[in-house]
């Protein structure tokens, strides 16, 4: 990258790519730049504890890359929300690190190593989920009958066949990769984003819903007019 280009973080774990993506549609808009590259990566087997199957074996690592810029008229984001529910902050963690663990407070072996209850994530998710999906449904014109094609987070194997059965929607149109990628945690929806460019369910014209779960515990979702 040339010396003096701005570049800065935006991270929301699993959704990071749709903060990312919010927030350079505001800046795009703005006019304050032209061209925007959104870079998420994720090396999760690094900080995974393999005695733990429930917190590592779901998990892969990965990169993707976009390149966006402001379209036509009409085109582009339509609809954002992104919400937070503290009461899940500690079902998907890494304790040390920050300001309440850290080396010189003193920290216990494993801190350093990714934790999760899978169970627990689960159940909260399925209960806020619905109410969450109807809120950014009501707010996009058309509503679930206008999306093409629905790009989720590969949460889990569960995860997505419970995102496909409140959704009621056909199986082709939602691009599910977790089986041959895992969960690539914030890498997960711009590689799954890439896989609906390559088999054409996403290209000019179409109507994308982008959505997913990430630690917090975050629910967030956007609608993308390409």
């Amino acid at each position: 990258m040339p010396a003096g280009l701005p570049a800065f973080d935006v991270n929301a774990s699993c959704l990071s790519f749709l903060s990312a993506l919010q927030v350079a549609d505001s800046l795009l808009l703005s006019g304050a730049y032209r061209r925007i590259a959104i870079v998420s990566a994720d090396l999760a087997s690094r900080g995974l504890d393999w005695a733990n199957p429930e917190a590592s074996l779901i998990f892969g690592d990965g990169a993707a890359a976009a390149i966006v810029e402001r379209g036509a008229a009409g085109r582009g984001l339509r609809t954002f929300k992104l919400a937070t529910y503290p009461e899940g902050r500690n079902f998907c963690e890494i304790r040390a690190g920050g300001t309440q663990r850290n080396p010189r407070r003193g920290v216990v072996d494993g801190d350093f190593l990714f934790d999760m209850n899978g169970k627990a994530v689960f159940k909260l998710a399925s209960r806020l989920m619905p109410d969450f999906l109807d809120a950014l449904m009501d707010a996009t014109p058309g509503g679930l009958d206008s999306i093409d094609c629905v790009v989720p987070h590969q949460a889990s194997h569960l995860g997505m066949q419970h995102m496909a059965k409140r959704l009621g929607i056909a199986a082709g149109r939602i691009v599910d990769i977790y089986a041959s990628h895992g969960n690539q945690v914030a890498a997960s929806l711009p590689t799954a984003l890439h896989e609906a460019f390559v088999d054409g369910r996403a290209r000019a014209g179409k109507r994308l819903l982008m959505v997913g779960t990430a630690a917090g515990l975050n629910l967030g979702g956007l609608v993308w007019d390409l």
